[in-house]
C-alpha cells in the first residue's frame, strides 16, 4: 500500500505583456493525491484525485474536483496460469476511469468571465464633428465580452489495456 499527497501553486508575472492586466500575476493552485494497493502482486487498485483552482473563472467556480480509479489483474502471477503457460513472464489486464479538467479556455484571454471597457484611441473610435472633422473626442466602448457561468471543461477518460511478455532467450 502506498500514498501520495501533493500541493502546488503557480504565481508568475509576465513582464513582456503590454496589456492592462499584465501587472497581475498569473495564479493557479491545486492539490492532488493517490492511494495504491496491491494484494499478492496480483490484484492492483489505485485511486487518484485532483482539486485544482484557476484564475480563469469567477469566485465560486474557480475550483474543480477530478477523481479517477484504476484496477489491474496480473494474470501471470496466478498459479493456474503459471501451470498452463510456464514461459509467460508477464500478463496483466488493466483499466482506468476518471475525470480530467481544462482551464485553458477563452482563446488565451485572461479573466474570460469579465467584460472589459476600452477607452481612448486607438482602442475606441473617436467622434468628430464640424465641417472638416477637425474637432473630435475619444470615447469608450465595450471591449471583449465576458462569458457568463464559465467553468472547467471536464472530460471523462476510460483506458483499457494489457501487457504481455513471453519467453525471452
Amino acid at each position: 500500500m502506498s500514498g501520495l499527497l501533493l500541493f502546488n501553486r503557480r504565481d508568475k508575472v509576465d513582464n513582456q505583456a503590454v496589456t492592462d492586466v499584465s501587472s497581475i500575476p498569473f495564479r493557479a493552485m491545486g492539490t492532488s493525491g493517490r492511494v495504491t494497493y496491491g494484494y499478492k502482486s496480483r490484484y492492483l487498485l489505485e485511486a487518484n484525485f485532483g482539486y485544482n483552482g484557476s484564475e480563469n473563472f469567477e469566485i465560486g467556480s474557480q475550483f474543480g474536483f477530478f477523481p479517477s480509479v484504476a484496477g489491474g489483474w496480473v494474470l501471470s502471477e496466478e498459479p493456474f496460469i503459471k501451470q498452463l503457460l510456464p514461459d509467460l513472464r508477464q500478463l496483466k489486464l488493466r483499466a482506468s476511469y476518471g475525470l480530467v479538467g481544462n482551464d485553458q479556455i477563452g482563446g488565451g484571454k485572461r479573466f474570460p468571465y469579465m467584460t472589459f471597457i476600452n477607452s481612448g484611441l486607438p482602442l475606441a473610435p473617436g467622434y468628430s464633428f464640424g465641417d472638416y472633422g477637425n474637432n473630435g473626442f475619444t470615447g469608450i466602448r465595450e471591449g471583449e465580452l465576458g462569458a457568463d457561468n464559465l467553468g472547467w471543461e471536464v472530460d471523462r477518460k476510460l483506458n483499457l489495456g494489457s501487457t504481455s511478455i513471453g519467453r525471452i532467450n
